[in-house]
């Protein structure tokens, strides 16, 4: 077999531009399968590039996401949190007027006591006041107090009980004292009782009379 010559690639050339058809055969001929399968396998490593850049376009999205709601979090915390530290600020005022409060009527009971000026029974009533609490009008701007007498049905019996203990209050020192009874359910013709014998009415945290 004669070398092929450069005269036989002319031809060889000339002859595929004339039968562009044989340039496939020619082309399976020359290639190995894995070479002619070669641009089928970079489409499908561009195609899977496209989904791994979309998928990671997605994860970027939702870690921004993540991220802002991260940082709306610790806002709301940081909000939550001073919040709560005033009202532990708050709840620490409150608890210290109360103790000043129970130590000034618990000096005065005392005092009354000592003196004679009332019985350790009544004494005793005076204890189981629900609520008993100092501050001052708005009207006279006097220090006053306010005693309370809290029940889920509020009755006449009630309305006596806060009465006597307004009167006892009033006579070991408290001269400004304002008697109240609460509850969620008030007895026929109860609300009048108390009028006329000067008790406020709350009523289902609503004040009814005052």
């Amino acid at each position: 077999m004669s070398p092929f010559s450069a005269k036989d690639m002319h031809d060889l050339i000339k002859l595929l531009e004339e039968r562009p058809e044989w340039k496939k055969e020619l082309r399976r001929l020359i290639l190995t399968e894995e070479l002619l399968d070669l641009p089928k396998a970079f489409q499908g490593i561009v195609e899977v590039q496209k989904h791994t850049d979309e998928k990671l376009d997605i994860l970027t999205n939702r870690i921004d996401q993540l991220a802002e709601i991260q940082k709306r979090t610790e806002e709301q915390l940081k909000s939550l949190t001073q919040i709560v530290n005033q009202l532990t600020e708050a709840q620490q005022k409150t608890e210290e007027r109360v103790r000043t409060l129970l130590m000034d009527v618990s000096e005065l009971k005392e005092d009354a006591l000592e003196r004679g000026i009332i019985t350790r029974d009544q004494t005793e009533d005076l204890l189981q006041l629900d609520l008993l609490l100092k501050g001052k009008r708005w009207d006279t701007k006097k220090e006053s107090y306010l005693a309370v007498e809290i029940s889920w049905g509020l009755g006449k019996a009630d309305v006596d009980r806060m009465e006597r203990r307004v009167q006892l209050l009033r006579h070991i020192g408290l001269s400004e004292v304002i008697g109240a009874i609460a509850g969620k359910r008030i007895l026929y013709d109860v609300e009048e009782y108390a009028v006329k014998r000067g008790i406020k009415v709350v009523l289902d945290g609503k004040v009814i009379h005052w």
